[in-house]
């Protein structure tokens, strides 16, 4: 669209908007203008759907469009081309633009294909993983209009479509969404099928987004982050292709603002519920802005009916489709003619009606024909209730994986359900749905042992840098001046520095262009903390004066000093501190991109870690080797570079390491994790309880995260070494 009209305003085209149904589309913004500075059709603007006859109303179209065919043909003959016009700034411009080969759309060009083959590295192998083993069922889709504020449609419209439309199934999606231009809305309950519809959906959408270079980027989003600061969405989708994509900000934003992204999001039930009518209201504002963009949203069927009860608040789609409960016949035909274990399954169905309506879920249907393959269906078929039947389906399937293979392995399955258990409580009430170990905070923690925490290491980071600032002034100014120096530096020593959100410093940056900008800043701070140094001491000075008058024995500060001593060591520290704020103000720390592969989960910490440490010795070294020379004293050259390395070594990654560390020590002291969490996660991912996602994981299925939230950890699994197999102790579900 964007080179349409840079085309129209070159008078290389002309652009007609055709207006089929009333829409506000003249405050829609194309560039610089809006598309009401075009000459729409039909005759004076009147929507298609408007006119009594529509067949006049697109003959108008026809006609209209045929005399500017006719104006074009007149005025350049097939064997005159076009005159290019002028060379202007504009031109330029533009044809920089749409030159393949400049560097500019090269580059963008990579980027884009970068994150079509992340997106497509992530959520592929979960589909495959999801589609694995499993019986191929046809599952029905209803279209559900009502659940959507659709803008374009009436009510009546909306209603005659849905009775014309025959049954839908799923194979059909791709065809609903080309007909609704892609704003769709995929509704159904937990374990229906929705994420599996939905990465189907991304598998065609991808296919068509590496053919066309022009179609948006299709990208899986996970809602359920939204809820903790709940920005627009559009700042939230930069930050989401920033953590679950490694994406540079920059050129997140730009995707967002080009429109050059079509985001799917999953989860809309995940959203904490008293934030999920605000997530409504900023997906809508969204898609007011990018109204000509697809946008497919994903929700458990009654939370999002529950929504609308509640908040009177609907989605601004096109269309809504429901995916159904199998029915009987269906299951039959899943288990029919399989093998035995699943005929037993069958035969169990049709005597047991409460087990029918557990299979009616394909998600529990196929966990039962894996727990009927390990001859473990009795068990759950003499359960009791249908909930205590689900849940004993789960626990049934976890002990299956749990002994799965008969290697001896470091974990104890009661230490997994209880890591487990303790991961789904900590997702679910931080509202996440993807763990990343190098990304936990220490709102982890109890309240009152995070605060204490948190004081512990402010404190630990004003006594590491008060230390040496006191030694400094101790050597040059006796015990006076070491007194003050280090409580000076004590109550200067910002806490913001080491609070907040752990942040890993994965690489670091130079940029000369940041230099120039925070310049003129760092001279004025240089020459600040030079006055505040001269000012201090001639204070203390002046204080001892008094004392001395008061107490005959008390040692006047600063007699031996002489005052031009003073000023040159004021000159030294405004000169050195300057340097270091300019080199500092060029030194960028980042996360890294996909580029930098990481083969641990805390890989990106530990590069923090050593980012932190190389930061450290670096502007130590040149510290050192600056105030030596300065201060014409090595000793004190040294004790400058302590406090300076130190100083941007923690602020350059070192902090990050530390607080992760410390967070990660208490929560292992606590029990809440293995002291190797790397290495668990990918057991438990080995295990298919857990599937990674990026560098993150993801419970195998939103039903076992419930599961784990709400296990009885007096639930224990063992395994039986005199008869060599596993027993379940208790069943105690809340």
């Amino acid at each position: 669209m964007k080179r349409a009209i840079d085309r129209h305003k070159l008078k290389e085209a002309i652009v007609i908007p055709i207006i089929v149904r009333p829409v506000t589309w003249q405050e829609t913004p194309i560039g610089n203008s809006t598309l009401g500075s075009l000459q729409a059709l039909p005759k004076d603007t009147k929507p298609v759907t408007s006119w009594k006859n529509r067949d006049e109303a697109w003959m108008d179209v026809a006609r209209e469009i045929g005399k500017v065919a006719n104006e074009l043909l007149g005025k350049f003959s097939i064997s005159q081309p076009p005159p290019s016009p002028l060379p202007s700034e504009e031109n330029t411009a533009f044809l920089h633009r749409a030159t393949p080969s400049s560097k500019s759309e090269r580059e963008q060009e990579r980027q884009r294909r970068q994150l079509l083959s992340l997106v497509e590295t992530d959520w592929m192998q979960h589909l495959h993983a999801s589609l694995a083993g499993q019986v191929e069922m046809i599952l029905r889709l209803q279209q559900w209009p009502d659940a959507v504020a659709n803008p374009w449609l009436t009510v009546v419209q909306e209603r005659a479509s849905l009775v014309a439309d025959g049954p839908l199934t799923d194979d059909h999606l791709l065809d609903v969404y080309d007909k609704e231009q892609g704003q769709l809305l995929v509704l159904g309950e937990a374990g229906s099928g929705k994420t599996t519809l939905l990465l189907k959906l991304l598998r065609d959408l991808l296919a068509r987004a590496y053919q066309d270079e022009l179609h948006p980027i299709p990208v899986i989003f996970l809602l359920s982050s939204w809820s903790v600061h709940q920005p627009a969405l559009e700042e939230w989708l930069v930050q989401e292709l920033h953590t679950m994509y490694d994406r540079d900000p920059e050129i997140a934003r730009q995707w967002v603002a080009d429109h050059a992204l079509f985001p799917l999001l999953d989860g809309l039930d995940e959203v904490e519920e008293s934030a999920r009518a605000a997530c409504v209201e900023a997906i809508n504002a969204y898609q007011d802005a990018h109204s000509m963009n697809p946008l497919v949203v994903c929700c458990r069927s009654t939370d999002y009916e529950h929504l609308i009860r509640q908040s009177q608040q609907k989605l601004r789609l096109r269309q809504a489709v429901c995916l159904q409960s199998l029915t009987p016949q269906q299951i039959d035909g899943a288990l029919t003619n399989k093998d035995a274990e699943l005929d037993a399954v069958l035969t169990a169905m049709h005597r047991d009606p409460d087990l029918q309506e557990l299979a009616t879920c394909p998600f529990i249907l196929g966990l039962l024909m894996k727990i009927a393959r390990n001859a473990r269906l009795n068990a759950i078929l003499s359960s009791g209730s249908l909930e205590a039947r689900r849940q004993h389906l789960f626990a049934s399937y976890i002990e299956s994986t749990l002994y799965r293979r008969k290697q001896v392995t470091q974990y104890l399955p009661d230490q997994t359900l209880s890591w487990l258990a303790w991961l789904a409580q900590r997702l679910t009430t931080s509202h996440q749905s993807v763990f990343y170990l190098d990304r936990i905070q220490f709102d982890w923690l109890p309240q009152e042992q995070a605060r204490r925490l948190s004081l512990i290491l402010v404190l630990l980071f004003r006594l590491l840098i008060s230390v040496g600032a006191a030694v400094e002034g101790l050597r040059r100014f006796g015990s006076v001046g070491g007194l003050a120096f280090g409580l000076i530096s004590f109550f200067l020593t910002r806490p913001t520095l080491v609070k907040g959100e752990i942040e890993p410093a994965e690489k670091v940056i130079w940029s000369w262009a940041q230099v120039k900008q925070y310049l003129a800043g760092s001279l004025f701070s240089g020459v600040t903390i030079g006055a505040i140094l001269v000012t201090g001491i001639m204070l203390l000075s002046a204080v001892s004066i008094l004392l001395f008058f008061a107490f005959p024995t008390f040692t006047v500060f600063g007699l031996n000093v002489p005052l031009s001593s003073l000023l040159t060591d004021g000159i030294i520290v405004a000169l050195g501190s300057t340097l270091l704020l300019i080199i500092e103000s060029g030194w960028t720390s980042e996360r890294l991109d996909e580029q930098y592969p990481l083969r641990r989960p805390d890989d990106g910490i530990r590069r923090s870690g050593r980012r932190g440490l190389i930061a450290g010795l670096i502007f130590g070294g040149v510290s050192c080797l600056m105030f030596s020379l300065f201060l014409s004293n090595v000793i004190d050259g040294v004790l400058c570079g302590w406090i300076v390395g130190l100083w941007f070594g923690l602020l350059n990654g070192g902090v990050a390491w530390i607080k992760h560390f410390l967070l990660r020590w208490l929560l292992w002291r606590d029990g809440s994790i293995p002291w190797d969490y790397s290495a668990f996660l990918n057991y438990a991912a080995e295990r298919m309880l857990l599937r990674k996602v990026g560098r993150g994981y993801q419970f195998f299925h939103p039903l076992f995260l419930n599961h784990f939230v709400t296990l009885d950890m007096s639930v224990l699994i063992h395994q039986d070494v005199e008869q060599g197999q596993e027993v379940v102790d208790a069943l105690d579900f809340s």
